[in-house]
């Protein structure tokens, strides 16, 4: 299993990378970092941990 996060929560991330990565069983979406939550305009999907603190996903040992 391939455990990923993504950098970024804007169109590409949701409109294309998204999308083809959820429909993968080996592959699996842990974190989300969103610069500004306030401002984030795309729904949030149910599994994934969204965070504003970069270093959530730069330290993280699983990734």
């Amino acid at each position: 299993m391939l455990t990923i996060d993504y950098i970024g929560n804007g169109k590409s991330t949701n409109r294309y990378h998204l999308p083809f990565v959820l429909q993968r069983k080996n592959i699996k979406v842990k974190t989300i970092y969103e610069r500004n939550p306030k401002h984030e305009k795309w729904a949030r999907i149910k599994g994934i941990n969204y965070t504003s603190n970069l270093d959530d996903l730069l330290k993280d040992k699983e990734i």
